[in-house]
């Protein structure tokens, strides 16, 4: 029986030894999109890719040229290793269409490379393999550039992207304002924000689209905490959001009163980190005007207090629809 548990545990080592082997030899697979074209044909390229590739990865790589147009080249990388690297890269192909497609001129994106490139490097220990502007023409011919920076590391951050709608149609000075007050507000230990940008999207919206190394996509986002008739309603409820984000620090809320020319009023926008921030819930209560809401928030929080759990924090009036409703903020965290 001792001879034959011998024998059992040999054939265990030698099976792992094989797999790792295996594992080893597996060949993997990295595709380098749309590279612009330069003198060098797509062959050409796809060589110099691959030596740059082993050069930054110390793994022996062969490139090919998979297919060429106008927009640029596109390049397989193949390599063997036990696992696929893990790619860093600024370039999206999710959210809306155009995403990333945010600098207005190839020199304002070009002259971000180098930061863009150092920022890399801070993040992974390693240089980018890919640094270049590519431009997209939208459906209407405005063209924008993307700023492409990629290339591979170790981190438990990549480079994420989020945009939402901007309601209201702020004047100049306050939309530069708001992508400056982003980068100083949210950048901290968890993310960096690289960009913030606030222009007009391919339908017309006015849309904030932040640049940011994080750990999620989609984690700055803006809301309309209140849709309501005037400035002078929006800066009330303004007064009160204000003094709950100062009252808690550690949950970065920027406000802002924007006249809204759609709705011929006024909203009170915020821009939040939506993995940490208060929840919103309507109270079930309707009124036919702001008026009647104004009146009746203050009893009407006091009710809600009484009978629920949650720590209702503030209650803001916004139109909704035909009716104006009653916003409700409480922690996230119920207790």
């Amino acid at each position: 029986m001792v001879r034959f548990n011998r024998i059992m545990i040999l054939i265990g080592v030698l099976v792992m030894g094989q797999n790792s082997l295996a594992r080893e030899n597996r060949l993997q697979a990295y595709l380098a999109k749309q590279i612009p074209v330069t003198s060098k044909n797509c062959h050409e390229q796809s060589s110099e890719l691959a030596q740059n590739f082993s050069r930054l990865t110390g793994i022996a790589a062969a490139g090919r040229c998979e297919s060429t147009s106008s927009k640029g080249n596109d390049i397989l990388i193949s390599y063997e290793a036990t696992e696929p690297l893990n790619v860093v890269t600024s370039a999206t192909e999710i959210g809306f269409p155009g995403q990333g497609y945010e600098f207005t001129t190839k020199s304002q994106c070009e002259n971000n490379l180098p930061g863009e490139t150092k920022a890399f490097r801070d993040l992974t220990g390693t240089d980018p393999l890919l640094t270049f502007c590519r431009s997209q023409e939208n459906y209407y011919g405005r063209v924008r550039w993307a700023l492409i920076v990629e290339g591979f590391g170790k981190t438990d951050k990549k480079i994420a992207w989020a945009s939402s709608l901007f309601p209201g149609q702020p004047p100049k000075e306050l939309m530069l304002r708001v992508t400056s007050d982003i980068k100083n507000t949210f950048s901290d230990a968890s993310m960096t924000v690289r960009h913030a940008f606030l222009q007009d999207d391919e339908h017309g919206h006015l849309r904030l689209t932040v640049n940011y190394f994080g750990k999620y996509d989609e984690q700055i986002q803006t809301r309309s905490l209140a849709s309501v008739n005037t400035m002078t309603q929006c800066e009330l409820a303004l007064a009160d959001i204000q003094s709950i984000s100062n009252a808690d620090k550690n949950l970065k809320t920027l406000s802002y009163c924007v006249i809204n020319p759609y709705s011929r009023g006024a909203d009170l926008v915020i821009v939040i980190d939506v993995t940490k921030w208060y929840r919103l819930r309507q109270a079930a209560e309707s009124f036919k005007s702001y008026a009647d809401c104004a009146a009746a928030r203050m009893g009407l929080l006091d009710l809600y207090r009484s009978h629920y759990p949650e720590k209702i924090l503030a209650g803001f009036c916004t139109e909704w629809g035909p009716d104006w409703k009653i916003n409700l903020l409480y922690p996230a965290d119920p207790s």
